[in-house]
C-alpha cells in the first residue's frame, strides 16, 4: 500500500540505500530495515561481526526457505459490520450519475499520461521541531493531525470554491499494533519489528460548511502568500484536534471495519485499478508518517542516521498529492510531497508545499 521510501545512512561517506518496493514491505517496515543495519553497522564496528551462514566468502543457503512476516489477514480477523459492508460495496459499484459527493477531488481528475512524477521536501531543525510538537500537545493534537489541518488551509487557498467546494483526505495508519505476538523463533523478535505490509487508510472528510468558513477568512487572490492570521490558526487548531481523535477511534476500533477487509472479495487487482482510473477521484491528499528513527546513541559513533528523507511513488488514481514525514531522533524532520505531472501542476504542487514551510516556519517562531 506504501511505495518505496528512501533513507540515507551513512559515516564518513554518505551512502543512499533505497528500500525494495513496498509490496513486499511498508515505510513502517523500511524503517525497521535501516535501524537494524544500524544496529548491525555498529555491532561489526565494536569487533563483534556475525556472519550466519558464511564459510568464509561462500554463501551457503538454507536448506528450507526462511520463515518471514505472514499477512495480516492470515494472522488475525478482520469483521466487518452489515452496514459498513454494504455502503462499501455501494460507494464502489454505484453508478457515478448517482454520485453527487461534493467532497470528491473532481478539480483533479485522474488521466494516465503524461506519467512523469514530481518529489519536493523540506526540512525543519530540531528545535523548530521541538517548538511545533509543544503545540501539538497544547492543542491535543500531533505532527500528522497538523499536517491534515495545514494542508486543507492550502488547498482552501489554492483553489476556489467552484472546484474545491469540500475535500477528502487520507492518513495512512500502521496494523502492528492489532497483531498477535511474533513466534518464538521469528527472527524480527516483536510485531512491532515485523518487515512487512502492515498498513492500511483512514479518509477524513472536510464537508462544505467547514471548508466555506475556512475559506471566508483567506483572501480572495489565490496566488497569495500568505501568513496564517489568529482567526485561521484558531481554525487550523480545531481540524488539527478533530483530525487526531478520528485517528484515536480507528486506532481503538482496531480491525473491525477496516477497508483491508474487504480485500478478500477482490478478485482481479488489475480491473479494480482500471475501474478507478475511471472514476472521480477520492483523496485531494494523503499522510503518511513513520515515525523517528533511532539515529545515534553517542557523538563518537562512526556510523549514525543523521537525517531520514521518506517519499510515496505518486499513484495513478490516488490521491492528487502525497506527503509523507520522516525524523530522525534529535536531528529534525523532513517533509516531502509528491505527485504526478498528470495529476497537478508543477507550480500547483510547489505551491502548496510552500504554504506548508511556510506555515509550519512561522508556528514554530511563536512557540
Amino acid at each position: 500500500m506504501e511505495p518505496p521510501v528512501s533513507i540515507r545512512v551513512g559515516s564518513a561517506c554518505e551512502t543512499s540505500i533505497n528500500s525494495v518496493p513496498t509490496r513486499q514491505f511498508d515505510g513502517a517496515g523500511a524503517k525497521v530495515w535501516h535501524e537494524d543495519l544500524l544496529d548491525m553497522l555498529l555491532t561489526a564496528e565494536n569487533g563483534v561481526q556475525e556472519r550466519a551462514g558464511l564459510d568464509g566468502d561462500i554463501l551457503t543457503l538454507p536448506e528450507a526457505p526462511p520463515l518471514l512476516p505472514i499477512p495480516i489477514e492470515s494472522l488475525r480477523s478482520l469483521p466487518l459490520d452489515l452496514k459498513y459492508f454494504v455502503k462499501t460495496i455501494w460507494e464502489e459499484f454505484r453508478p457515478q450519475f448517482l454520485n453527487r459527493d461534493k467532497s470528491l477531488a473532481a478539480w483533479c481528475p485522474i488521466r494516465t499520461s503524461p506519467y512523469k512524477t514530481q518529489f519536493r521536501v523540506f526540512s525543519m531543525d530540531n528545535a523548530s521541531l521541538s517548538a511545533i510538537l509543544t503545540l501539538c500537545r497544547q492543542h491535543k493534537t500531533t505532527i500528522t493531525g497538523l499536517l491534515n489541518g495545514l494542508a486543507l488551509i492550502a488547498f482552501t487557498l489554492r483553489l476556489d470554491s467552484t472546484a474545491a467546494p469540500a475535500f477528502q483526505s487520507s492518513t495512512i495508519v500502521d496494523h502492528r499494533r492489532n497483531l498477535p505476538p511474533a513466534p518464538a523463533d521469528a527472527p524480527w523478535g516483536s510485531s512491532d519489528r515485523a518487515v512487512s505490509n502492515y498498513v492500511t487508510q483512514l479518509p477524513h472528510r472536510f464537508e462544505a460548511d467547514l471548508v466555506a468558513r475556512v475559506r471566508s477568512k483567506l483572501p480572495i487572490d489565490s496566488n497569495e502568500d500568505i501568513d496564517l492570521s489568529a482567526e485561521l490558526q484558531q481554525e487550523l487548531w480545531e481540524i488539527s484536534a478533530q483530525n487526531r481523535l478520528e485517528i484515536v477511534r480507528k486506532l481503538e476500533a482496531g480491525l473491525r471495519n477496516d477497508v483491508v477487509g474487504i480485500f478478500k472479495y477482490v478478485t482481479d487487482w488489475q480491473k479494480t485499478m482500471s475501474d478507478m482510473a475511471n472514476r472521480p477521484r477520492q483523496f485531494t491528499w494523503i499522510i503518511t508518517n513513520v515515525g523517528v528513527l533511532k539515529g545515534s546513541t553517542s557523538n563518537d559513533q562512526k556510523w549514525s542516521v543523521e537525517r531520514a528523507q521518506f517519499g510515496l511513488s505518486a499513484e495513478i488514481p490516488a490521491a492528487a498529492i502525497e506527503f509523507a514525514q520522516a525524523s530522525v531522533a534529535g536531528r529534525g524532520i523532513c517533509v516531502s510531497a509528491n505527485w504526478a505531472d498528470c495529476a497537478v501542476d508543477v507550480k500547483f504542487g510547489e505551491r502548496i508545499m510552500a504554504d506548508l514551510e511556510r506555515w509550519l516556519a512561522q508556528l514554530a517562531s511563536q512557540s
